[in-house]
């Protein structure tokens, strides 16, 4: 009964010097294909973003994607294929005090077709690049640390947990040749 499924986005980005500024419509027009999200439908912005970057600073604030280490507690992403993106909505910093360390934050709420889910992500990340420390010339020896919660009001009554999540996690990563 309806012959037309469609996917379409169109995506403009603009840069000037140290910034950056973007924004992607979204058209599921007559339907989605199959099997997506059935959030995903009509036409509409989808994201959009402005950032700030150097190289000690990037700040980003709308929606950005985010993995932390081989993203076990945090990978926001997209493929447009399977139908996924669950970008965050929100701010984003990335700060290298030193070239062999990478600390990461982030505050958002998940992107869920057109819109956002009701919780909200908490996220920091530390990242020790050891092979810049110690100037290895074969090896890469990478060590980090990650904690994300996640506060979401659930309407359970007499709920008999917390509203927030909390997840930790270390990493440590050994190349060799």
């Amino acid at each position: 009964p309806e012959p037309l499924r469609s996917n379409n986005y169109l995506f403009v980005n603009y840069n000037y010097k140290n910034w950056s500024a973007g924004i992607q419509g979204e058209a599921y027009e007559q339907n989605a294909l199959l099997n997506l999200n059935p959030k995903y439908n009509g036409t509409n912005v989808a994201t959009y973003f402005i950032q700030y970057k150097t190289e000690k600073i990037d700040i980003t604030a709308g929606y950005f994607y985010e993995q932390f280490g081989s993203g076990l507690l945090l990978r926001s992403w997209e493929d447009r294929a399977l139908g996924i993106n669950n970008a965050l909505r929100g701010v984003r910093l990335i700060f290298k005090p030193l070239k062999f360390i990478t600390l990461k934050s982030v505050y958002g709420q998940q992107r869920t077709g057109f819109d956002v889910a009701e919780s909200k992500i908490y996220g920091q990340d530390i990242e020790f690049d050891l092979k810049e420390l110690f100037k290895f010339q074969t090896s890469d020896l990478t060590l980090g640390f990650s904690y994300v919660g996640r506060d979401e009001k659930v309407d359970i009554p007499d709920q008999k947990f917390n509203n927030l999540t909390n997840a930790f996690a270390g990493r440590i990563n050994f190349n060799h040749n």
